[in-house]
């Protein structure tokens, strides 16, 4: 009896296909990439120099004195600017309203 368990429970144990569950890794609802992420943050925005930036804008990137490449946006048709600072494979967006104040949240 005991070895008709063991060629039983083999032959249940043989017939199980495990090839057809795959396996995802990772969130598949999240696929942005980071181009996509850029044109998201900088929908609207132009590239500018820091010159053509308001003093106070200026002013407050100077103050924050953020590590790495910086890239200056200008919205086109609000009076909002953006600096892009990318420090080897991170980048990060940080927007201003024309007196410097930082913008939390981008409408």
């Amino acid at each position: 009896m005991f070895a008709a368990c063991i060629i039983l429970s083999a032959s249940a144990f043989a017939q199980t296909d495990t090839t057809s569950f795959v396996v995802k890794q990772g969130d598949p609802a999240v696929q942005a990439t980071p181009d996509d992420i850029q044109q998201m943050n900088l929908k609207d925005m132009t590239k500018v120099m820091i010159n053509d930036m308001p003093e106070d804008v200026k002013s407050a990137i100077g103050n924050a004195r953020y590590k790495g490449t910086q890239t200056y946006y200008k919205h086109k048709n609000k009076d909002e600017y953006a600096v892009e600072v990318k420090e080897g494979e991170v980048t990060s967006y940080h927007f201003y309203d024309k007196n410097g104040k930082p913008l939390n949240q981008r409408n």
